[in-house]
Formats: C-alpha cells, sequence, structure tokens
C-alpha cells in the first residue's frame, strides 16, 4: 500500500490538500451519506448536529478546521462532512437491541514475539477507499501515521505519531449517547497526539466527557522497553469512566466491553468472533502466543457467518479493508499492512525507527519540503 506524504502549515491547510487529492471519493461519500443512511434529515436532528458542533467549536476548533479544511479542498459544503464526523452519535439515538452494531477486530502480544494487530472493518462502501497517509502539521507540532477513509478525521482506526506510539480503535456500543457530550471521533483524534500511554489517558479523562464510548489498544517502544495496554472509554452524564489493561502476556478486544461493567448493547458479532479466538488463545501459560497462529486467526473464515476476515455479507455485513501489524523489530516498530488475508504473507511495508519515520513506498501531496 502507497503511503502520502503531506507537510501543512496548519489543521486547515492538511485538509485542504487531503480534500483535493480525494475530491472524488469525498464527494460520493458527503453526497450518499453512506455511514447514515438510516438517519433522516429532521429538524431534530439538525438540532443535536448544531449542539456536537458547538461543543466542538469550543474544545478541539482545530479540528473542526481539519473538517473545513477537506470540505474546502474537495468542493462540498461544510455540513455535509461535519455529519459525517457524528455517524456513531446520530445512528445510536433512540438505540435499540435490534439495531445493528458491529467493529474490529484487536490481538496483542508482549512475550516472546511483541505485535499489535488490527483488522480494520468497515461497510462494503468504502472497502477501497482507504490509504495510508504520513502528516506533518507544523502549527501545532504533529506528527502521524494512520489509516484513513477520504474526509474524515485521522485516528479512528490503526495509527502511530511522532513519539512512536502505535494505536488501534474498536468501537463498543454503550446504550445512553449523551448530546452535551464531546463526539467520538474528536476525543479520537485528540488522542493521536498522546506522548505515551499515560498521556494517552490523561486527554481520555476529557472534562466534558465524550458523547459515546469506545476502546483503544496501544504498544510503545521507548528507551528499550515495550509498553502495551488496552484502554476502554465509557462516557456517563459526569465525565469519562477509563480503564487501563496493561497487557504482559497477550490480549484481545473486539466490540463488547470487557472491563468496565457499562451499560452497553452486546455486538453479536463479537460473541462469535470471541469464540474463534478462545479457540487460538488457549492456556497462554503453557503455550505462547505465535504471531504465525494469529495470522492464522486473523485471516478465519471458519465461522461462515461472523468469520474474523469479513466478507460483507448477511447477516455480518461488514467487509474487512485492511490489516495493520505492528512488530516490534529490535529498535524499531515496523508497520505492515495487509489488504489480504494476512496469512498470504502479501503485504506493504512501512517503519519508524526512533525518532525518524522511514517509509519504502511513498507519494507526497502537495509540495515536497526541500
Amino acid at each position: 500500500m502507497d503511503c502520502w506524504h503531506v507537510v501543512a502549515k496548519s489543521h486547515f491547510e492538511y485538509g485542504r490538500l487531503m480534500g483535493e487529492r480525494f475530491q472524488d471519493d469525498i464527494q460520493r461519500m458527503a453526497k450518499s451519506q453512506v455511514t447514515l443512511k438510516n438517519v433522516n434529515d429532521t429538524p431534530e436532528i439538525r438540532k443535536v448536529i448544531k449542539g456536537y458542533l458547538s461543543i466542538c467549536e469550543e474544545q478541539y476548533p482545530q479540528y473542526v478546521e481539519e473538517i473545513r479544511g477537506y470540505a474546502e479542498g474537495a468542493g462540498i459544503v461544510f455540513d455535509q462532512l461535519f455529519r459525517l464526523h457524528l455517524d456513531t452519535e446520530l445512528n445510536n439515538l433512540g438505540v435499540n437491541e435490534t439495531v445493528k452494531i458491529n467493529g474490529c477486530s484487536t490481538c496483542m502480544s508482549n512475550s516472546a514475539e511483541t505485535f499489535l494487530i488490527h483488522s480494520e472493518d468497515q461497510i462494503p462502501e468504502l472497502e477501497d477507499s482507504g490509504f495510508l497517509v504520513h502528516a506533518v502539521i507544523q502549527d501545532s507540532s504533529e506528527d502521524f501515521t494512520a489509516f484513513c477513509c477520504p474526509g474524515f478525521l485521522p485516528g479512528n482506526t490503526f495509527s502511530f505519531n511522532g513519539h512512536g506510539l502505535a494505536q488501534s480503535l474498536n468501537a463498543v456500543f454503550q446504550k445512553k449517547v449523551h448530546l452535551d457530550k464531546l463526539p467520538r471521533r474528536f476525543l479520537i483524534r485528540a488522542m493521536l497526539l498522546s506522548k505515551d500511554i499515560d498521556d494517552a489517558i490523561k486527554i481520555a479523562r476529557n472534562q466534558r466527557g465524550v458523547a459515546n464510548g469506545f476502546n483503544m489498544n496501544y504498544l510503545q517502544l521507548k528507551g528499550g522497553k515495550t509498553n502495551m495496554a488496552s484502554v476502554e472509554i465509557y462516557g456517563t452524564p459526569t465525565g469519562n469512566v477509563v480503564n487501563r489493561c496493561d497487557v504482559t502476556d497477550a490480549y484481545y478486544h473486539l466490540n463488547n466491553y470487557k472491563q468496565i461493567d457499562a451499560d452497553s448493547i452486546s455486538d453479536p458479532s463479537s460473541v462469535r468472533r470471541e469464540k474463534t479466538f478462545s479457540s487460538v488463545f488457549g492456556d497462554l501459560s503453557v503455550r505462547p502466543l505465535s504471531l504465525a497462529a494469529i495470522l492464522e486467526v486473523m485471516s478465519s473464515r471458519a465461522d461462515p457467518e461472523y468469520p474474523v476476515y469479513r466478507d460483507g455479507k448477511e447477516p455480518d455485513y461488514l467487509l474487512t479493508c485492511a490489516i495493520g501489524l505492528f512488530i516490534v523489530k529490535a529498535d524499531a516498530i515496523e508497520l505492515r499492512v495487509y489488504k489480504s488475508p494476512p496469512s498470504s504473507n502479501e503485504h506493504s511495508v512501512h517503519r519508524y525507527v526512533t525518532p525518524k519515520f522511514i517509509d519504502l513506498n511513498y507519494y507526497w501531496i502537495g509540495n515536497a519540503p526541500l
């Protein structure tokens, strides 16, 4: 997979450059409102959107400017694109047990082989739209690499930053979505700046709180030591509940809360995928988890209704667009990206060697620095 590189002076310029480059894809998604097909444009919904925009402009105006840049670059109306960033909140308003929910899979190992692997599972309409971007935003000293969908803020998939902190995001589904809290995607975008796991948790304890919870998984190579953790965030009326689970052996997280006793909706796909993972994890005290074994499970279609490597068919309905593998290699974290089942071993490689990003296959967006 090619990696696009962009150096921008501001968040708006970054968004504009990305909007110009991916104009066709962004226009298509904005026109179809691809992730909001079941949300009607009613006065009540418009009021909710206006309220969320006010909160975002108050807490993270730079990321609102990023979206404004996307919209200008792509030649679309800002409101169309901002609305898509509220997909989790708007789809879950008045949620009940019959509403379709689903998400991605993450596995972590911190033993003989140290890695974090994540499947990015999307609706089929987004199958071929994903890409990697390495961005430097000068006015906020940001440096990150992320797998992205055109027009969306980075951080919502698998990514890593200039501090050598790799992360992946899994959706979880709390029953109560808060209208007076920060939309999920904006807090996730802010956490992309984290210096380390402690800093990520500090950002997660956002004073205003988050409208809808999520799960973040982290891997960092720092001072010759590997740190790994899975962090759950649950939004409440009084603020965020944040739980950190340090990974010292092996761990996996799907789309149900594991650490927090949350008032949430159980994802049936996660229940079935968990059975597949459990068969591989087994008794880790006598059988350490190998990378080869986890590549097999991340490629698994043994359960035809709810496979781990998704095919976009009902009842599961999502499609695996890419799999990102962060693997520790001596003084580096290497990112491998798979666009087919990872057991096939067909992947592209991107490397981060502290403190410099080294990419093996890249193209510039805008003007390359001298």
